[in-house]
């Protein structure tokens, strides 16, 4: 066994101060690539998320968390390992796998060295984007996730969203109430009138890269087998910011009655949603019951739709 990784780690708490770090990482990824005959340049940081993500050369490898992190992270890198090869398939722009492995050290390390999409986030570019970029750029997205959210055969490591679950993600800072509105309605009232597919589960700002003409997906690792809602609600609102030409690309002619819906049901069964929420409608000591978080999602997408005309 190597003991190349000094940082001790039992808990995520531990995880979450040292996973940006290229001090403590430096002498695994410098040993992988030595490994794995790669040439080695200068460690860059890329964006955080919650694996160890680092920018080598024209490579970007990604160490995803030790289940002594408290999150065994396999199912991230099986999903992360499948959804790459099935873009590859699929002709979607994204990252290519270089290699994949893993390195026991003082804890076991699961990594993919991949290659390197050189761009700028979304989340960088959207707002110096014109109004025809903007209706393109919703046209081509709309195009690849029609391609990802597709029904897939369930033998496969992909896991599927599970009912009993939603309530332990995300939303444990919101009212009580609302929690068990929340609740209640999840499971009595939403019927999932939408198709299990397959999805992404987090097209944020960071995991979109615009090369000129393409528009490249990256980060795998929170993808599920759930309702076309469940991606559409984070498109919706954490991406486009309800932003008319945006959504037009995407959507369409949209209709602020049918996309309230889709946000509104998206986000009560999403992983994510309580964050979503919060980072979208603002302080969670303000939203205390579902009729006030639907009315405040139906009145910003009538706002955003009517600025734009």
């Amino acid at each position: 066994m190597l003991n190349l990784f000094s940082y001790e780690i039992n808990n995520w708490d531990d995880w979450s101060e040292v996973f940006q770090s290229i001090y403590y990482f430096e002498p695994i990824i410098k040993y992988i690539f030595h490994k794995e005959k790669l040439p080695f340049n200068k460690i860059e940081k890329c964006q955080p998320g919650t694996n160890a993500v680092f920018k080598v050369g024209n490579c970007v490898i990604k160490i995803f968390a030790p289940k002594e992190s408290g999150i065994d992270n396999a199912k991230d890198y099986d999903s992360e390992v499948f959804m790459m090869d099935r873009m590859k398939s699929l002709d979607i722009p994204s990252p290519k796998i270089i290699l994949k492995d893993f390195i026991d050290d003082k804890y076991r390390f699961l990594y993919i060295i991949m290659q390197y999409i050189d761009g700028i986030e979304f989340s960088k570019a959207k707002d110096s984007l014109s109004f025809d970029e903007r209706l393109i750029i919703g046209q081509k997205l709309r195009q690849i996730t029609d391609k990802i959210n597709i029904e897939i055969d369930s033998n496969n490591n992909i896991e599927k969203i599970n009912k009993s679950l939603i309530g332990k993600h995300t939303w444990s800072s919101f009212d009580e109430k609302f929690k068990t509105q929340r609740l209640k309605y999840i499971n009595s009232k939403l019927n999932y009138k939408y198709q299990y597919v397959l999805v992404h589960g987090d097209l944020n700002g960071d995991n979109i890269v615009i090369n000129n003409d393409d528009v490249y997906i990256l980060d795998f690792a929170d993808t599920k087998i759930a309702p076309v809602i469940y991606e559409y609600a984070v498109v919706a609102c954490e991406l486009f910011k309800f932003n008319k030409p945006f959504m037009e690309g995407f959507f369409g002619d949209y209709n602020v009655e049918e996309i309230t819906d889709i946000c509104f049901n998206g986000l009560l069964i999403h992983d994510f949603g309580g964050h979503i929420i919060t980072d979208c409608f603002g302080p969670v000591k303000n939203i205390l019951s579902l009729d006030y978080l639907k009315n405040l999602i139906y009145n910003l997408i009538a706002d955003e739709k009517r600025k734009s005309q």
